[in-house]
């Protein structure tokens, strides 16, 4: 590879995963899809390879690593489970797997504790694509891989994206199109008589709910969603619980009704790009740089799988100075969307790529 222009892009021909797993097993970094976005590799049970991830991404070490396996059989030695857990984990796996769950449970020796971020606990889930799982299959071990992006940058949802963040980087890149889910994985952590939700993704909370609660062995466990808005400072059992995350280059904000919060003046809106939902800001797209839409139906789905590219074309746009983000609450308390199981994952991901930050358009309507 060029030293001045490393990455490199390759289709997902058997040739190509070959190559690729090879780059693995020999401790070098491999960005490769997901149904939910596109992860960066590396050997899981290689403790230099996994750093060379968190080195690549600039990504803090209090940042675990999710492990991608085959199938839960290839799970079984990378962690440590009670009996309870073990039958947990069984029922969650048949019903959801392969699928955007990663179950977080104790590791096992084998998984270096860089890692874990020192907590002792690992996530792994099984994803459910094809190029995937047969590059998985090819390497012939687990592999650690985050999203495939610059620490705290929006996450790739194309293999275009991963490029954008690592072109100086010696990265190979398996290019299978677009991500078909478009946000992370739903992050779950296992424990004898509770399951805690620490990251909400791609999968429905309702759906492992409604799951757990129809299963008799599993019925009685409590569930609880864990509201984590940690600095990056403190050490975690899951990825995607920082406030700032999954952010464009481009300030960014949640657009507020709220007149108490800052408020946009018309010459400032037209330096700015809005990314609305069911056309609630089509009435604004004169005067800003650039209006992208999220959903002009008010499909949440559709949503989810268009936030990050979105913001990624947002923060694209020449002489944008500010993005602005429809606030899907307020979409929620004026009923021009239906309800949707998908609703609080994609708020969660909009509220992270705004860093929490308001503002209102009060001056403006």
């Amino acid at each position: 590879m060029d030293k001045t222009e490393a990455c490199v892009l390759l289709d997902c021909s058997a040739k190509n995963l070959a190559t690729c797993a090879k780059r693995i097993r020999d401790g070098k970094l491999v960005a490769f899809p997901t149904e939910t976005v596109y992860g960066l590799g590396a050997n899981a049970l290689d403790a230099e390879a996994a750093v060379s991830i968190f080195d690549a991404k600039k990504r803090p070490r209090t940042d675990p690593l999710i492990v991608h396996v085959t199938c839960v059989q290839d799970m079984e030695p990378l962690v440590t489970l009670t009996a309870r857990q073990r039958c947990i984990v069984g029922h969650l796996a048949s019903k959801f797997w392969p699928g955007p769950l990663t179950l977080i449970v104790k590791a096992s020796e084998l998984i270096p504790s860089e890692i874990t971020a020192g907590t002792g606990f690992v996530g792994v889930r099984v994803p459910n694509h094809k190029t995937a799982l047969a590059f998985l299959a090819e390497c012939g071990v687990p592999i650690a891989a985050p999203s495939a992006n610059l620490f705290n940058h929006v996450s790739p949802t194309l293999a275009a994206h991963v490029y954008e963040d690592f072109k100086h980087a010696d990265v190979a890149v398996i290019d299978d199109g677009c991500s078909t889910l478009g946000i992370e994985s739903t992050v779950l952590k296992v424990e004898d008589d509770k399951l805690g939700f620490l990251r909400l993704g791609s999968l429905p909370k309702q759906e492992i709910e409604d799951f757990v609660r129809s299963v008799d062995e599993i019925s009685d466990l409590k569930v609880e969603y864990v509201q984590r808005r940690k600095s990056e400072h403190e050490k975690v059992e899951a990825p995607g619980q920082f406030v700032k995350h999954y952010s464009p280059y481009v300030k960014t904000y949640l657009i507020s009704s709220n007149e108490a919060d800052k408020s946009i003046t018309r010459a400032e809106l037209a330096s700015a790009v809005i990314i609305d939902f069911g056309d609630k800001y089509a009435h604004l797209s004169s005067s800003v740089l650039k209006r992208v839409s999220l959903s002009d139906s008010g499909d949440l789905k559709e949503a989810m799988f268009k936030l990050y590219y979105c913001l990624r074309v947002a923060e694209s746009v020449e002489g944008a100075k500010v993005i602005l983000v429809v606030n899907l609450l307020d979409c929620e308390r004026d009923g021009s969307r239906a309800d949707s199981k998908y609703f609080d994952a994609v708020y969660d991901k909009v509220y992270r790529a705004a860093s929490g930050e308001y503002m209102s358009l009060a001056l403006i309507n």
